[in-house]
């Protein structure tokens, strides 16, 4: 072989070598930079759902595109109402504490929902009606669970969690923001618990109708609107 012929082969296959390493070199730093992307992504997840302890158990998608939040920061847990770029904190309470102690959603209307809060096993749920637009509960007074029919836009409840005689069953129109008062059936005073087993049965024009429960024993009572 001439000797021009063996360095032109020579300076052929160094450019050649020299290629294939500067490719891979570039693969090599892709490689890693890609490694550290999904590293960092890990990470934040990792940290975020390490906050949160037990993920928040109940369903959170409001009508009308609201949803609620479920956020820990320190010893402390949040509920924020959030919709796009509106965010109203509606609860907190320490971190480890049931969820059901911060709320959760017990009916959902167009403009409002009810947000309940339970305290332990068979005590009553007491409740907040809060306005979607701005995260404000509507209701001045304290308010204890009954009931709900939401496709009427109805919310069934009273002020006290052992309701006596001077109490009422309070049937609030949520569209219409009115109020109708109707005594409790007398069976029930002499066991406060039973509030906790009224059922909205009827409402229309002219009747509210709602069932109950006493010693397995099954009652209805009729209101004339």
């Amino acid at each position: 072989m001439q000797k021009g012929k063996f360095i032109t082969l020579i300076l052929l296959f160094t450019a050649v070598q020299c290629s294939l390493n500067d490719k891979s070199n570039q693969k090599t730093s892709y490689s890693e930079k890609d490694t550290a992307s999904e590293s960092v992504e890990r990470a934040v997840t990792f940290r975020a759902s390490d906050t949160t302890l037990n993920p928040y158990p109940y369903d959170t998608i409001l009508t009308g595109g609201y949803s609620l939040s479920y956020v820990v920061n320190g010893n402390v847990q949040y509920l924020f109402l959030r919709k796009n770029d509106f965010k109203k904190k509606i609860s907190e309470n320490s971190k480890g504490l049931p969820h059901k102690n911060l709320g959760y959603v017990a009916a959902d209307f167009k403009n409002y929902f009810v947000l309940a809060h339970s305290y332990g096993s068979g005590n009553p749920h007491y409740i907040e009606l809060i306005r979607k637009k701005d995260g404000l509960n509507v209701l001045s007074e304290d308010a204890v669970w009954i009931a709900a029919d939401e496709r009427q836009e109805f919310l069934v409840y009273c002020k006290s969690p052992t309701p006596d005689i001077k109490d009422k069953i309070l049937l609030y129109n949520v569209g219409k923001r009115s109020i109708e008062r109707f005594d409790f059936p007398k069976e029930i005073y002499n066991d406060p618990t039973v509030i906790n087993s009224i059922i909205l049965d009827t409402v229309t024009k002219d009747r509210f109708v709602i069932s109950y429960e006493i010693n397995d024993s099954l009652f209805k009572k009729s209101y004339r609107r």
